[in-house]
């Protein structure tokens, strides 16, 4: 039989002194792979850029100090640009979900009204909830065409019209209700990955 060590917990210190631990190139590398949680330091940007070749040095004499203010600063927002941008990440596909739940619960109420309204008009419960599961089948744009026609050559009441639009619209915003929750997982499953990478 082996002998197992305990394992502690993984905690913050015990992972930033890990970190410490590293040579300065791996403590750059692996600071800059998880920007969103740790940062680099201002020693480590002073590395960065000391140990950046001078774009400007093609030849000749290598200059004594190529840290300058400049390139100091623009290592700074070249460091500020790269979290910003893993921030953005995070929060857009935080907003993608807000917007697509919006998205969901907007068109379920539109699709709710609309079988409201086609019971005031007479319409069966039992017709609305056939007309709903075959919702995802329909084709609203031929079916609103052949009713512009009829409609256009008086073949059709005004209230017949009006019966026909709001099966189509109640059709129409129940696809959409299927579509953005589609979304809504593709975007929560990113939005897992984003907030875990």
């Amino acid at each position: 039989m082996t002998p197992t060590l305990a394992s502690s917990p993984l905690t913050v210190d015990i992972i930033e002194e890990a970190i410490a631990n590293l040579p300065i190139q791996g403590r750059i590398i692996l600071r800059l792979l998880l920007l969103q949680y740790l940062d680099v330091t201002q020693d480590e940007i002073l590395f960065m850029v000391a140990d950046r070749p001078d774009p400007r040095c093609v030849s000749g004499k290598k200059p004594v100090t190529t840290m300058t203010q400049e390139s100091i600063m623009a290592m700074i927002d070249r460091r500020n640009e790269y979290r910003r941008r893993a921030r953005l990440r995070r929060e857009r596909t935080w907003l993608q979900c807000v917007a697509l739940e919006h998205l969901i619960k907007t068109a379920s109420a539109f699709a709710t009204r609309a079988a409201v309204l086609l019971t005031d008009r007479g319409v069966s419960s039992e017709t609305i909830a056939a007309l709903s599961a075959q919702a995802r089948s329909a084709v609203p744009s031929t079916t609103l065409r052949i009713l512009e026609q009829q409609w256009e050559k008086d073949e059709i009441s005004a209230e017949e019209y009006l019966k026909h639009r709001l099966v189509v619209e109640m059709q129409m915003q129940l696809r959409f209700v299927e579509r953005f929750r589609k979304r809504l997982a593709l975007a929560e499953r990113e939005r897992r990955t984003s907030d875990s990478t």
